[in-house]
């Protein structure tokens, strides 16, 4: 896949902007509202990058996990290119998934069933399933 900017430029301005603390190196420069750095590149125009995705040399559709859970690192040791399953297995593990802690559904009722997706386990509520299941069958009879 071909880029629409220079990519060594772009590295050697990362580097420029950054300041190493402990093994991580901590960009400078501006971020978005979760902490990951960004930089514009290819002029005016030019699109808006995140700069780890430059230091990982990330191609389209490849996700970069953070090894060291630091938003603004930059240094390529600290980053893994993976797929965002694996990104997820990744959040999971290191217990970072906010949803992971919850316990209740909004409605208050224990979660008590685990179904398998495509796409990964999911919770489910059971009381609020056969909540839902009686209200459409009253629906359907034309019950009000």
């Amino acid at each position: 896949m071909t880029r629409d900017y220079d990519h060594a430029a772009a590295v050697q301005r990362v580097l420029r902007g950054i300041t190493v603390r402990g093994d991580c190196w901590i960009w400078k420069g501006a971020t978005n509202d979760k902490g990951y750095g960004q930089i514009k590149v290819g002029g005016r125009k030019g699109p808006v990058l995140y700069v780890h995705r430059i230091m990982a040399n990330a191609q389209p559709g490849e996700e970069v996990i953070h090894l060291c859970d630091t938003p603004r690192c930059v240094n390529p040791a600290h980053l893994s290119l993976g797929t965002h399953l694996d990104n997820i297995a990744d959040m999971n593990r290191k217990g970072r998934n906010v949803n992971q802690k919850k316990t209740r559904c909004p409605r208050g009722h224990e979660y008590d069933t685990f179904v398998q997706r495509a796409r990964g386990p999911e919770r489910k509520c059971s009381t609020c399933k056969n909540e839902q299941a009686r209200e459409y069958r009253r629906r359907k009879r034309g019950v009000t």
